[in-house]
């Protein structure tokens, strides 16, 4: 007999046949049903909406719930191995640390490579728009897990904008062992135009600085005049504005000066000074000053300086705030200025420049040459300038010797002070009458050609010849005994003991001057500024420090520059200064051992 089960019995058996479990024969329906539990309560049967005893819904449908999950798991675990699969086989990542930046602000570029790809000692991340700064840091990592060892290397490298607009970084194509090769995909960034280091308005620089939430600290480009003669002194003066809690600062990258020659002068013994910038008191110090000579005309910029500090950001407004603090790295590069130099008049001078003229008077000692000696003073590059002409004859031969030049740089500029000594050999006695010696210049001051004189007087000399060398003629002698011979042997061995103490110096000596060779000969002069700024690079000198550097060295490298510069823009003829290029270049390289 064949009996209608209700929907419930129906549903239970359905369910508890899956499961794998007996059906409970309970008839009567839902009341039934509830009888049969011995229970008022009543369960769903294993996610339907027909009631079951409690436990059928809590034991007896579990093996039906695991049944139907099998398939679910299986999935899941499938879709991990996949997953872990991938993650192995890629070859890493390439990261930024943000995608907008301005113009002033650096970016921090990560490769991370897995696997056999981390064997990679150095990578070669190609940039567009981004100039990436010194060498990167490189971590590794490594694990051991089941057996199996996961190795990671991660390179970070610091960028900055070139100029506003599109930056991009990579691709990026990596080769791992076995000749396994991938490509991470290129990242675009934008580069936002800063409003702030557009200007070297001071008051326009802190508002747009407090206005975008940023450090009251930049730096500004002053120069005494905009428009200059070439080879007119410009005095350039980057100065620091600041108001915030600076731990420390320092200068970063400073311009190059290829158009003019350069001279140094040094700021560390000037005071801060307390000046008022709109509404706000800040700090006003010079970081660099120099004194800059145009070496051609047109228009010449003037670069702007970087400066970078770490500066303690107050966390809040309490009471605390002057205790506690975050340190934040900030950065500041000032505006570049343009100069307009303009052309010399016709016929060229042999300087520019607001200077004077002295000669002492000649005169002659002890029957020798006639002497006197000429000097120009004044507020102008005297590296480079002739001696003045005697105009006329000197009645007997002329002998010009140069003599040391002498820097005074202050806080309005550099003076020069340059001397030379005339030699006039008499051609014969009486009286001897010694032209004036001239020098043709262009003074800014006036906008007008000059020439300026000194000396022409007469003196009473007798004849002087130029000493002419004469042949050293060994005399003749009887030939030595034994006995004199001890002296000179006791005299040979010092000198030989003296030689063998100095061979050391005498290699050094010999080693610089094939370093010196190989530095210069055969090169451009922007050639050997950069050759030599590599060998200063791996004694580990900052050409950057060494501009403003108060030292031997300091003075070496500014005097190496100012000449390479020069050359740079075809100052001086070759044969005048290729050997000062080298005697530079030597006591640069001896002053940095």
């Amino acid at each position: 007999m064949v009996r209608n089960r209700s929907g419930a019995e129906r549903i239970t058996a359905q369910v508890t046949a899956q499961a794998g479990v007996p059906v409970p024969q309970k008839p009567g329906g839902t009341d039934t049903l509830q009888k049969a539990c011995g229970t008022d309560t009543l369960e769903r049967a294993c996610g339907t909406d027909t009631l079951v005893c409690a436990s059928v819904g809590k034991q007896e449908c579990m093996p039906a719930i695991a049944a139907r999950s099998r398939p679910r798991a299986a999935t899941a675990v499938l879709t991990a191995v996949l997953a872990l699969a991938a993650v192995a086989a890629r070859a890493g990542e390439l990261s930024v640390d943000r995608r907008t930046l301005r113009s002033d602000e650096s970016v921090t570029i990560t490769v991370s490579l897995e696997g056999v790809f981390a064997a990679n000692d150095a990578v070669n991340v190609p940039v567009k728009n981004l100039s990436i700064e010194g060498s990167p840091s490189v971590s590794s990592e490594f694990s051991w897990m089941n057996g199996a060892v996961t190795r990671r290397k991660v390179f970070r490298f610091t960028a900055r904008p070139l100029q506003s607009g599109v930056a991009v970084v990579g691709p990026l194509v990596v080769n791992g062992q076995g000749g396994q090769r991938e490509t991470l995909a290129a990242i675009t960034l934008e580069i936002v135009a800063d409003t702030a280091n557009a200007s070297n308005d001071p008051v326009k620089i802190l508002h747009d600085l407090l206005t975008s939430g940023r450090e009251p600290l930049f730096v500004v480009t002053e120069v005494d005049r905009t428009r200059a003669a070439v080879g007119e002194e410009v005095v350039v003066t980057w100065v620091l504005y600041n108001a915030a809690a600076v731990e420390q600062w320092q200068v970063g990258n400073a311009p190059r000066l290829d158009a003019f020659w350069s001279e140094e002068v040094d700021v560390r013994n000037e005071q801060p000074e307390r000046v008022k910038v709109g509404d706000f008191e800040m700090e006003r110090v010079a970081v660099r000053r120099v004194a800059l000579f145009p070496l051609r005309a047109g228009t010449l910029e003037i670069g702007g300086m970087e400066v970078k500090a770490q500066v303690m950001r107050r966390i809040d407004e309490g009471p605390m705030s002057l205790f506690e603090g975050t340190v934040v790295e900030s950065g500041f590069q000032s505006a570049p200025v343009a100069i307009e130099a303009y052309a010399l008049p016709s016929p060229q001078p042999d300087l520019v420049g607001d200077v004077t003229i002295d000669c002492t008077p000649p005169l002659q000692k002890g029957g020798g040459p006639v002497a006197f000696t000429a000097t120009l003073r004044g507020r102008a590059n005297l590296r480079g300038v002739p001696a003045p002409r005697l105009e006329g004859s000197p009645g007997g031969e002329l002998e010009v010797q140069p003599m040391p030049l002498t820097v005074q740089r202050g806080r309005e500029g550099v003076t020069m002070t340059r001397k030379w000594q005339y030699l006039v050999f008499p051609a014969h006695d009486g009286t001897l009458v010694v032209p004036p010696a001239s020098i043709s210049i262009y003074n800014p001051r006036t906008s007008a050609l000059e020439v300026l004189r000194c000396g022409g007087s007469a003196v009473r000399v007798t004849q002087a010849a130029r000493p002419a060398a004469q042949p050293i003629r060994a005399p003749l002698r009887p030939p030595l005994a034994w006995r004199e011979l001890l002296p000179w042997g006791g005299s040979i061995a010092a000198v030989a003991i003296a030689a063998l103490l100095a061979l050391p110096r005498i290699r050094s000596a010999l080693r610089a001057r094939r370093e010196v060779r190989a530095l210069v000969a055969g090169r451009t002069p922007a050639a050997v500024r950069e050759a030599v700024h590599a060998v200063l690079h791996q004694r580990g000198f900052d050409v950057n420090a060494l501009a403003t550097e108060a030292s031997d060295r300091g003075d070496a490298y500014r005097a190496f520059r100012s000449l390479v510069d020069a050359l740079d823009r075809e100052r001086f003829g070759a044969d005048d200064s290729r050997g000062e290029l080298r005697r530079r270049v030597r006591d640069l390289l001896a002053s940095s051992e």
